[in-house]
């Protein structure tokens, strides 16, 4: 348990209180159902949660339900004018877009979490060359690759 949340079998819970009833409460958090607990000491809220995420996890078993909220991958991030002007300039000094730059950062701040297993990038890069005095771009292969196991990395530039 860490001094925020509750962890049970991946799932994850709030840790809330109510002064005036003197009481000790939470959500499961990241799920398609509102799943409540309550407990009148820290204790009794872990093992109140443990519970709700074993009822749960049967409740959606029996109807065939899943139980994990789908995620898209997508979500706003607000940053000051300046952040974001850094952010697109760190990118662009890095050669990559700035979706992959945050991309990358957060996984960073993350410690590299394992959960990131089989994702697969493409990669299309437009260079220009100089060719006695003319200039002509070409763009290089596409090139696939997985993050995690022997999977080649991409070049950088």
């Amino acid at each position: 348990m860490s001094d925020k949340v509750l962890t049970h079998k991946g799932y994850v819970g709030s840790i809330e209180f109510n002064l005036e009833d003197k009481c000790l409460f939470g959500q499961v958090l990241f799920v398609n159902d509102l799943v409540n607990y309550e407990g009148p000491t820290l204790d009794e809220l872990q093992k109140a949660f443990v519970e709700a995420i074993e009822h749960y996890l049967a409740r959606c078993a029996e109807e065939g339900l899943e139980p994990d909220k789908p995620f898209s991958g997508t979500f706003n991030v607000r940053l000051t004018p300046e952040i974001h002007r850094a952010a697109c300039v760190r990118a662009a000094e890095r050669g990559t877009s700035l979706n992959d730059f945050i991309k990358d950062a957060v996984v960073s701040a993350l410690g590299e979490a394992k959960t990131i297993v089989n994702e697969t990038h493409h990669h299309t890069h437009l260079h220009t060359v100089e060719i006695v005095g003319a200039q002509k771009s070409y763009e290089e292969p596409k090139f696939l690759w997985q993050r995690g196991g022997d999977a080649p990395k991409p070049n950088t530039h």
